[in-house]
């Protein structure tokens, strides 16, 4: 079924539905780092530090972790 939006409305639309999707992720993500870090989540996973954990279980880099 053909819009009557023009193509770049719908692509901004596309973003910013995105971008909602991904801060409410990150929010999730932050709530559950905070628990992580309550119980020492890297241990039970011998890791040596929360930032190993992040980097070799997560996928982050050292920046990012």
């Amino acid at each position: 079924m053909p819009s009557d939006q023009p193509h770049w409305q719908i692509i901004d639309q596309n973003i910013l539905a995105i971008a909602k999707r991904r801060s409410t992720l990150d929010a999730d993500e932050a709530r559950f780092l905070r628990q992580a870090e309550a119980v020492k989540i890297w241990d039970e996973v011998g890791q040596p530090s929360m930032l190993a954990y992040l980097e070799s279980r997560c996928g982050y880099t050292p920046h990012t972790a």
